[in-house]
């Protein structure tokens, strides 16, 4: 079982999921309070901390594929999945 906070509608709240969105929120935030004080704009510095959350989850998931060592059968589900190693559990 992995840690989590609690549930919502009865789904458990994961632990790494929360810490991770609430340091992000953390610096978002902070970025926005320093740009405030120098006299900067603050909406693209929220702007770019969005960016930053989503280019991070999509490029740690690319990371994912590419180095787990399943990325040709990642492919092939997707295109003949008859190519696939069944099962997809290649620890011996």
């Amino acid at each position: 079982m992995l840690p989590s906070f609690g549930e919502i509608l009865g789904e458990p709240i994961p632990a790494y999921f929360t810490l991770l969105m609430l340091g992000y929120a953390v610096a978002i935030y902070s970025v926005v309070r320093w740009g405030e004080r120098m006299g900067l704009e603050t909406a693209p510095l929220i702007d770019a901390g969005l960016a930053s959350i989503l280019g991070g989850i999509l490029g740690g998931r690319v990371l994912h594929v590419i180095a787990d060592g399943y990325f040709w059968d990642y492919v092939h589900l997707c295109t003949d999945p008859s190519k696939v190693d069944w099962p997809l559990d290649r620890a011996e």
